[in-house]
């Protein structure tokens, strides 16, 4: 079956703020380094989320300080389920956690302001903050999350703007204390790194996950700053996402791997921090069709929320999309 695509209006945005970086791009860990072109304007659609359908067959915006939403939203409807062994009873709304964004220092704006767009029109509590508050946050308050996001933008400046006790908490509170994490382009790069400390400090970035830090691209080796790049699933068609300077993401064995780059590698993984779900994409599905036309790119397959939402739901829900074997 084909995804039907039903994008019948566009939601304005009314109050962005320009207190925090805009610049867009994800640089990785050194030596690998990138140069984004001009700072894409900040777009001005998000439509709301349709669940795409299910296929028979496999195929190959911002606060300033203290998380003043970006714009007024117009809601739409909470995804729903069935009351189990019930019979004829109504359908209870999902009650999603509150998620916690982070677009301070080194972030790229635009894709925050998507992302925070998005988990407004599912009607999901969203906080954004800036590195100033963040760092006074204790182990405790960030456990409060549900979901911790952590958009493109430069992983070593994202880093240099959180204090190593942040960077402890962060941990903790996605290994210890079961919040999920979200992390696109440079907050993948951020999100694994080997330990080097008997106090387990991570090497480079968050360290969420204990793993060597994570490998460039074919793309990135190939000299390009960002392209669109084929990317495949194992339950539905492959789609055209925006790449931009985002590593091949760790993996961990059967399942661990929901979307792959044309060659084969890791695009988009999901794995566990000890009680911590983690997603890790080296992808932008939020990106609009105005940032993709800022950068003189053509997207065929048209926008991706729906996966977008996939992939901040399963985060919420702690629950594994579909992988390959």
């Amino acid at each position: 079956m084909v995804r039907e695509s039903i994008l019948k209006f566009f939601v304005l945005f009314a109050a962005l703020l320009t207190t925090i970086v805009t610049a867009g791009g994800c640089v990785p860990a050194p030596p690998q380094q990138s140069t984004p072109p001009a700072t894409p304007p900040v777009y001005s659609e998000i439509p709301p989320i349709v669940p795409p359908p299910t296929h028979e067959e496999p195929a190959p915006p911002i606060a300033g300080s203290r998380g003043t939403p970006l714009a007024v939203i117009s809601p739409v409807p909470v995804p729903s389920f069935s009351a189990p062994r019930i019979p004829d009873a109504p359908e209870a709304p999902i009650v999603f956690p509150e998620v916690l964004i982070y677009a301070g220092t080194g972030t790229w704006t635009a894709e925050a302001s998507a992302l925070w767009s998005i988990l407004s029109l599912q009607e999901v509590r969203t906080h954004v903050t800036d590195a100033a508050e963040i760092n006074g946050f204790t182990q405790e308050k960030l456990a409060s999350y549900g979901l911790i996001i952590f958009p493109g933008g430069d992983s070593q400046t994202i880093t240099d703007a959180l204090t190593p006790a942040t960077r402890f908490n962060l941990r903790e509170a996605v290994r210890k204390k079961a919040v999920s994490y979200l992390g696109f382009c440079a907050g993948a790069w951020i999100a694994a790194s080997p330990e080097t400390t008997p106090e387990g400090e991570a090497s480079y970035g968050l360290g969420i996950l204990n793993l060597p830090v994570q490998q460039p691209t074919y793309m990135g080796i190939q000299g390009l700053h960002y392209t669109m790049a084929r990317t495949r699933f194992p339950n539905r068609p492959s789609r055209e996402l925006l790449w931009y300077g985002g590593p091949v993401t760790a993996s961990a064995g059967s399942g661990s791997i929901i979307a792959k780059y044309s060659d084969g590698t890791a695009a988009i993984s999901q794995l566990w921090a000890e009680k911590g779900f983690v997603i890790l994409a080296g992808v932008h599905p939020a990106a609009t069709p105005t940032i993709i036309d800022s950068l003189g790119l053509t997207n065929t397959d048209g926008a991706d929320y729906e996966l977008a939402w996939e992939l901040l739901k399963a985060g919420l829900l702690k629950k594994p999309l579909p992988g390959f074997p």
